[in-house]
């Protein structure tokens, strides 16, 4: 049997990272008037009135809203359309919004960073997508300025919306060891996108920037956040960070079980590298499972400074 296809209902952070980990066909509604006509993922962001059309009677709605009371509102809506829950129409707040679980969310982690590390001048986003990221940590940290950094040039026209924002840019380019340039991997399995030390015919050639040259010349204010969304490639990253790993307050990685490359880290491998240049673990966000085998396939850590 097909599985249907979904219409997520909130382009918002949760809606986003709900969509990330979506194996099938699917696009966004949203009240919210400014929101439609644009584009997440590559992917529409309608007006929640498409539902009724016929064009759309076999998809399944997925309710991906962060705030209680929204979700309860946006029920009450799609029943008065005539939808009925659980036939046409869900909420992921069961799963992903339990109050067991909440702990493990990366909202609920950055609210504990916060407290751990405090204000800090500079949020590197590197592998930024088109910033869904960012967009959640800047509650956290609102006086930040944030420099999102993504090697993907799909991404760059949301980016360069993005960074619209006050204390907010980005650079389209590969974080690396150095300055120069890097292969890119764009496979068609989106696990293992990413840049490359080695090259092969499909490979793409990009600049590659470092983080330590980055802060130099863009004169960007420590303390710093470093996020890691960069699929194996995390060792070069940090040998092109030494001198801003003196004043990281945080470190932000998502990370794999198995590994990707004969070059990468797997999870408990990067926590003792990491343990090595002075971070602890402090916590998990948002664990993901393959969708094929359904193991444990990623997660995201929250390393801070042991001193």
């Amino acid at each position: 049997m097909e599985m249907r296809k979904n219409i997520i209902f909130g382009a918002g952070y949760a809606g986003k990272q709900f969509a990330k980990g979506l194996n099938r066909d699917y696009f966004f509604v949203d009240n919210n008037e400014q929101l439609q006509g644009t584009e997440i993922f590559g992917k529409p962001v309608k007006s929640p009135k498409v539902i009724l059309l016929d064009e759309y009677k076999d998809y399944f709605v997925i309710i991906a809203i962060l705030s209680t009371e929204l979700r309860q509102e946006i029920t009450q809506q799609l029943l008065s359309m005539g939808l009925i829950e659980g036939l046409d129409f869900s909420c992921i707040s069961d799963t992903h919004f339990n109050p067991c679980l909440s702990d493990f969310t990366m909202l609920s982690n950055m609210k504990r960073l916060k407290s751990f590390v405090g204000d800090v001048g500079t949020v590197f986003d590197i592998g930024a997508s088109c910033g869904i990221w960012s967009e959640m940590a800047m509650n956290k940290f609102p006086e930040s300025e944030f420099f999102l950094i993504e090697a993907n040039s799909k991404h760059e026209q949301e980016l360069k919306k993005f960074t619209e924002r006050e204390k907010c840019r980005y650079i389209l380019a590969a974080a690396g060891d150095k300055v120069g340039e890097i292969y890119f991997r764009d496979d068609k399995n989106k696990w293992i996108n990413g840049a490359t030390s080695s090259f092969e015919a499909e490979h793409k050639v990009l600049p590659m920037v470092s983080i330590d040259y980055l802060v130099e010349t863009h004169s960007l204010k420590s303390p710093y956040i470093l996020k890691f969304d960069t699929h194996g490639f995390e060792l070069k990253i940090l040998e092109g960070a030494k001198e801003t790993l003196k004043n990281t307050s945080a470190i932000v990685m998502e990370l794999f079980v198995n590994f990707l490359y004969d070059d990468s880290l797997v999870f408990f491998d990067m926590c003792k590298h990491l343990s090595s240049l002075g971070f602890k673990c402090v916590g998990l966000a948002d664990p993901m499972l393959d969708p094929d085998s359904t193991e444990l396939l990623q997660m995201d850590l929250i390393f801070i400074r042991k001193d």
